[in-house]
């Protein structure tokens, strides 16, 4: 039997507003955790930031919480919309800590295997581990030009070669033209965080 709040005794029927902010409250806790466990902002949690960044009712703090505002004014399809979206996200397997790790361990030994292919020996976890940094980096404008299995390979012969700085540049150029000083401070990073680590 349901319980009795409302001064008729009848119990307060749910609405799609009240369900909102009921998500709010459990987004908010996954997003701390989130935060806690390094994990803020990655996977689904990207997808989540975007989607609250296009909504005009959704905002967050300055202390990366969710603030939803002005619910009142949004038509029925729009709080369906984001009714939808929050069950989504808590839902999803990338909005959570120990989805996030089992993700990874899945990538890495999917990235595992394809190194065995490729190698043609066994590859240890820290190879693993390399090339899967390799590949959630990107970011770097070197790397956005090598596709992440030639950079792993250009890796491994310069180790095996024992490439000093020089040499490791004149192999990048193979793909790309270090051709000022923010792409040369670029490989030497790259050298020191991968051929020399």
């Amino acid at each position: 039997m349901p319980r009795k709040r409302s001064a008729s005794g009848r119990s307060r029927r749910s609405t799609i507003t009240s369900n909102i902010y009921v998500q709010t409250e459990k987004i908010n806790k996954r997003l701390r955790s989130l935060e806690k466990g390094g994990n803020y902002g990655k996977y689904k949690g990207k997808e989540f930031l975007t989607f609250v960044k296009d909504s005009r009712y959704l905002s967050m703090t300055r202390r990366k919480r969710l603030k939803v505002s002005k619910l009142r004014e949004a038509t029925g399809g729009q709080l369906i919309l984001i009714n939808k979206k929050f069950r989504h996200f808590l839902r999803s397997k990338g909005f959570s800590n120990v989805g996030i790790f089992n993700i990874r361990e899945q990538t890495r030994a999917t990235v595992k295997e394809t190194l065995k292919g490729m190698v043609g020996k066994d590859i240890s976890d820290r190879d693993t581990n390399m090339f899967y940094d390799i590949i959630q980096h990107k970011r770097n404008s070197i790397l956005d030009r090598i596709p992440p299995s030639d950079f792993y390979n250009l890796v491994m012969q310069a180790r095996e070669d024992n490439v000093d700085i020089p040499g490791w540049i004149t192999m990048l150029e193979q793909f790309v033209e270090i051709n000022n000083e923010y792409l040369r401070r670029e490989a030497e990073y790259l050298y020191y965080k991968y051929v020399k680590s």
